[in-house]
């Protein structure tokens, strides 16, 4: 729900407020006389979830028009808190008939009580200007603050700008045969990702049972520099229309770079832990994107539309904290793809196939450190997943 208040002509102030409620309810049995839970006499999990989300958000904005002008200035400021709580219980050990609840099992294997939270907070200010509605300037600043991130490094100022120019309007434009209109854009920005785990700039402990005794133990370790990541992207392109609206579309070229990446850094064993959430690694995105729209027939019952896209991308990762870092898809097999500086993100990683020997009928590898034998010492970079090219 939202107020608005008119100040006068030119200002007004809105403040509004929303939430979300979300409940789930988790509830499994597998019988005893189940594959599954044959050989612990039936297993029944429970589960419940809870979460709250509010958002407040506030706005004074001014508007004006003068002559040719107009401008619109808007500054606000916003919060957010999320609140969540879940537990469970597992129990095996049932008798075989319709007992299904874990109340009702003879083990109580597991039990998880837990709750979370997190807020952010916001100020953000925002200039649109236009001269004869053929200039037109947008600027924006807001700075974010997240409970997810220490003290001292909770803020990120994410600044961005956009410049179009309606070319069409200009009077030398009038004998460019063809265009009935056409406006060229460009914008820089950076936005800030914060999308990591509750907490995880603490060091902190938790619950923790060993051999029927109840205790703490460590959760996770921290880096105290963890902060926003950030995102930034250069863009510039046209929009256009072509013999009074017959076609039209636009084209695009961009460049986008993360930085800062919130990832999963590989610490040493003897820490107690595999991996510390930090910043580190880069990401490059180039690409562009081309569509045209265009109306075959346009009559008073029957209309036909046709359209073309199609973009392109490069992805190169430019940095990584550690470089040559194996993935495996599942935790059972060998490593199937790699994180590799001048790579495209997450690329294959396996033993090069070189089709069918013709005279065998058996599938052959290449051998690439030429010792006779096909094993995972020849693996290396075999593709990726994200395409050149796609459209429709």
């Amino acid at each position: 729900m939202f107020g608005e208040y008119r100040i006068s002509d030119a200002l007004r102030l809105r403040t509004s407020i929303s939430g979300d409620l979300s409940f789930m309810r988790d509830d499994q049995f597998k019988s005893p006389i189940t594959s599954d839970a044959e050989t612990v006499g039936g297993e029944a999990f429970e589960g419940n979830y809870r979460g709250v989300t509010w958002l407040n958000e506030n706005t004074l904005t001014y508007t004006k028009s003068f002559g040719d002008h107009g401008i619109t200035v808007l500054a606000g400021v916003t919060e957010q808190e999320t609140t969540s709580d879940r537990s469970s219980a597992t129990g095996q050990g049932f008798p075989v008939g319709s007992f299904e609840r874990v109340s009702s099992a003879a083990n109580i294997v597991s039990a998880v009580s837990q709750g979370s939270s997190f807020a952010i907070v916001s100020f953000l200010g925002r200039v649109n200007y236009d001269f004869k509605n053929r200039y037109l300037l947008t600027a924006t600043v807001r700075s974010d603050g997240s409970s997810r991130f220490s003290k001292d490094k909770r803020f990120g100022v994410f600044p961005s700008f956009s410049f179009a120019w309606r070319v069409s309007s200009e009077p030398f434009f009038e004998s460019v045969p063809g265009f009935s209109d056409l406006k060229w854009r460009i914008s820089y920005g950076i936005t800030g990702d914060q999308e990591i785990g509750d907490f995880q700039n603490v060091t902190f402990y938790e619950p923790g049972r060993y051999n029927g005794g109840a205790g703490i133990k460590l959760r996770n370790i921290a880096d105290p520099d963890l902060t926003w990541q950030e995102n930034s992207t250069f863009n510039t392109g046209f929009d256009y229309e072509l013999f009074e609206g017959k076609f039209n579309g636009s084209f695009d070229f961009f460049i986008g770079n993360k930085k800062g990446i919130l990832s999963a850094a590989v610490v040493p064993g003897t820490t107690g832990f595999a991996t510390v959430t930090r910043n580190g690694g880069e990401i490059r995105n180039t690409g562009f994107e081309f569509n045209i729209n265009a109306f075959v027939l346009n009559r008073q019952n029957f209309r036909w539309q046709t359209g073309f896209n199609i973009s392109y991308l490069k992805n190169e990762v430019t940095a990584l904290t550690n470089d040559n870092t194996l993935i495996s898809s599942y935790s059972d097999l060998a490593p199937t793809h790699i994180l590799k500086v001048g790579e495209p993100v997450a690329s294959f990683w396996g033993v090069k196939y070189l089709g069918v020997d013709s005279e065998t009928g058996e599938s052959m590898f290449e051998d690439l450190n030429q010792d006779g034998l096909i094993d995972s010492d020849d693996s290396q970079i075999i593709g990726k997943g994200l395409p050149d090219f796609w459209g429709g």
